[in-house]
């Protein structure tokens, strides 16, 4: 719960338009981004589809398939994720690990 001190008293509430401005803006920005391959192993305890919010911007990934998605988004999941931490890097496909191959291709870009 927010409270009042001297320095939120009288500044004006961000309007619902307002929010929804920035999320459109950040759902923009997220457009523009280099797209990088991204495969979520079945098997390894995800929910299908993944749910992944950022900003107020929800993508819905689907598991099992290789998909391409904005390089943040592709950060979010890899690297901050407590779900895949424990079983990315170890998904093996072709030969390579699934993180291994995304970041090769990353890279390329």
């Amino acid at each position: 719960m927010a409270t009042n001190t001297t320095e939120n008293i009288g500044k004006p509430k961000v309007t619902d338009e307002q929010l929804d401005k920035l999320v459109r803006d950040f759902a923009k920005y997220l457009e523009d981004q280099p797209k990088v391959p991204l495969f979520l192993p079945d098997g390894a305890g995800i929910q299908d589809p993944l749910p992944v919010g950022y900003n107020g911007v929800v993508y819905l990934l689907p598991v099992g398939v290789e998909i391409e998605v904005p390089k943040p988004i592709y950060n979010l999941v890899v690297n901050e994720s407590n779900v895949l931490k424990k079983n990315y890097g170890k998904t093996v496909r072709n030969g390579e690990t699934v993180e291994a191959k995304a970041r090769r291709k990353g890279a390329q870009q």
